[in-house]
């Protein structure tokens, strides 16, 4: 039987809430790479990630992508087009192999309205998701560059005797989908943080010295 503590939004379910919701469920394999929800597309369900990393992305006319998020076990992926039947504000890719469950969208609605604590959940999970959105719009209007550079490390990093430490070390072009800025101006702020002595470099690893 699935784990209620593989996600979030199965937690205080029944052992035969979960039974339905398994028996409503299949499983899938994502490949790694693979974009398996394009933006402007229309869905027909909501994946339930089990293993696996998902990065949540747009991509300009110009061909810039502008990263979201990125999700990993215990999260959904789609559920807002199939709450307001739109289509895919964005698009997901997978970062490694997935395996999910995935519920068609007349499953997903009829297990929802069926389990009251299912919907409490889902709602949580999608205040949460609000309050993190908000955070990103704050960064982006009010932060410069360097700032939001720092604030992904913060976010990315573990923290340890005043130092940040974040490994693999993210490419220019990984950092301006991220931050919302151009690949040469993370690049430019990167190097003078290294100058500066307050980020170092080594190996696969970047450490970044935290000012009180």
């Amino acid at each position: 039987m699935l784990e209620p503590t593989n996600f979030h939004v199965l937690t205080g379910l029944s052992a035969g809430e979960i039974s339905r919701f398994e028996e409503l469920a299949t499983k899938k394999i994502v490949k790694q790479g693979q974009i398996f929800i394009s933006q402007d597309q229309k869905l027909n369900g909501v994946y339930f990630i089990l293993s696996g990393r998902c990065v949540i992305y747009t991509t300009e006319s110009d061909g810039k992508e502008f990263v979201y998020a990125e999700l990993e076990k215990g999260e959904l992926v789609g559920e807002l087009s199939v709450f307001d039947r739109q289509k895919s504000a964005a698009s997901v890719r997978a970062l490694e192999n997935i395996n999910c469950w995935f519920l068609e969208t007349e499953n997903f609605l009829k297990f929802f309205q069926s389990c009251s604590r299912f919907a409490q959940n889902i709602v949580l999970m999608l205040v949460t998701r609000l309050r993190k959105a908000d955070d990103v719009i704050d960064k982006l209007a009010f932060l410069n560059v360097e700032q939001r550079i720092i604030a992904f490390f913060k976010e990315r990093g573990v923290l340890k005797s005043g130092a940040l430490t974040v490994s693999p070390v993210p490419t220019s072009a990984e950092l301006s989908r991220y931050v919302g800025a151009s690949r040469e101006m993370c690049g430019r702020v990167i190097r003078d943080l290294q100058s500066s002595g307050r980020l170092i470099q080594s190996k696969d690893v970047f450490t970044l010295t935290v000012k009180d």
